[in-house]
């Protein structure tokens, strides 16, 4: 983890068990080492059950967002001057936040509403 670390967290893609991949970061644990929290959906999705014991591999984040942009969300900001400049003001993770949001939308549809 440290070849990842020169901060207080990066941002890197986790894989669990050499099967299910997700984007994550590795944060110190205040003890010298360091930790990736993995929530109830990813488990769910990597079918892990809640404190099983995991094999995981990490790489480097080097997306921009640290999620697949959204086609939508590309063409909107390629036409929409204003909304341009709001997006370049949010902070990484709020752009990365709302990436995360319009991604879960199962619909073309859903994800441009």
């Amino acid at each position: 983890a440290q070849q990842f670390t020169d901060k207080k967290s990066v941002r890197v893609f986790c894989k669990l068990n050499n099967d299910f991949e997700f984007p994550c970061a590795i944060r110190s644990n205040g003890m010298g080492g360091f930790m990736i929290s993995v929530g109830l959906p990813v488990l769910r999705k990597a079918k892990v059950e809640k404190g099983a014991k995991v094999q995981a591999a990490i790489r480097k984040d080097s997306t921009k967002y640290g999620h697949k942009e959204p086609e939508e969300l590309k063409e909107l900001l390629a036409m929409d001057e204003e909304g341009r400049k709001y997006w370049e003001q949010l902070t990484n993770g709020a752009q990365r936040s709302l990436i995360y949001y319009i991604n879960s939308a199962k619909s073309v549809d859903k994800r441009i509403e």
